[in-house]
């Protein structure tokens, strides 16, 4: 008997993996073909997951998607205020954020790579006798990046550049004073990102440092305009593989400024916004394609800014 799905197979084989399904139909040059995979000759280029913050600058292989999910459990403790004084929350109150991202990237070229990270937020806030809870989609990342330099033994590290775009995707005003403004996800601003990436080996550890420049479009939150001050943000790590090809400890500092953001037309009196962030975690290094970080961010100094305590799980499989 002739079953249904036997006839569908060559079907979606071709639709799906038309490489293999033309396999004998003449081919030009692949974009791909020639694209070099891994690290130059005598670079040090361990296998790892990568930070929580800095994106490594080495790309995605051409012709490769790297599909990453991202859990994130924040807790706030208080807030730094304008003058960098650490103030606690009021007594019976409590703030928890749980977000789910997905970050992708895929090797577009051999030098060239797109991406995007999508994210969904649920807050939960106890506050004045009062608690609420919402969930739903923060703001969206797109983004490009752009090999410069490929790492030389002894030499040159890897870099990258990165040209971003925020889109306002997340709610930025509260639908309801009873909600406690858990629903409030985003920012309101469309942001322009650009910044360096940098990957040096330097037996035992993999260092990565990131440099952005964001600059916020105006918009109007609310139904005020608002125009957010530029921001200057950075990242420093080194990932130490401690038993190699198994697991690996992870190390990473991240900072923030920004200017202060004007309100029709008023500069905020509360001034700019600034933070120091630490990070530390555990990976577990299954193979080339597949890896797990699991770690904890804390904000260690800040300028009108949440205090947070953060633990983060990261799998990092890259596909086809």
């Amino acid at each position: 008997m002739l079953r249904p799905w036997r006839l569908l197979l060559p079907l979606l084989t071709g639709l799906l993996l038309p490489g293999r399904a033309l396999a004998e139909a003449p081919q030009g040059p692949s974009r791909c073909e020639g694209a070099p995979e891994g690290a130059g000759e005598g670079v040090y280029r361990p296998t790892t997951s990568g930070p929580f913050v800095a994106l490594t600058a080495p790309l995605t292989a051409c012709g490769r998607l790297l599909l990453q999910p991202i859990l994130s459990v924040a807790r706030t403790r208080g807030t730094y205020d304008a003058r960098a004084r650490h103030v606690p929350l009021a007594p019976g109150a409590s703030q928890l954020a749980t977000s789910m991202s997905l970050f992708l990237e895929y090797g577009v070229l051999e030098r060239v790579a797109a991406g995007a990270q999508l994210t969904v937020l649920h807050q939960r806030r106890r506050a004045g006798g009062r608690e609420a809870h919402a969930t739903g989609p923060g703001d969206t990342l797109l983004f490009g990046r752009l090999g410069l330099l490929h790492e030389t033994a002894g030499g040159l590290p890897e870099a990258t550049l990165l040209a971003q775009v925020k889109l306002p995707t997340g709610r930025v005003k509260s639908a309801a004073s009873t909600l406690l403004d858990t629903d409030v996800r985003g920012t309101g601003s469309a942001d322009l990102t650009v910044g360096l990436d940098f990957s040096k080996g330097a037996r035992p550890v993999l260092l990565h440092l990131d440099l952005l420049y964001t600059h916020a479009l105006p918009a109007h939150v609310g139904e005020v305009a608002t125009a957010y001050g530029d921001t200057f943000s950075w990242s420093f790590s080194g990932e130490w593989p401690f038993l190699p090809e198994r697991f690996a400890l992870m190390l990473e500092a991240s900072g923030r400024h920004q200017g202060a953001p004007r309100r029709e037309g008023v500069e905020a009196a509360d001034g700019a916004l600034g933070e120091l962030v630490l990070g530390t975690g555990v990976e577990v290094l299954f193979g080339p394609d597949l890896q797990l970080l699991v770690g904890y961010q804390r904000t260690l100094w800040g300028r009108n800014v949440p205090a947070v305590d953060s633990f983060v799980a990261t799998l990092v499989p890259t596909l086809f």
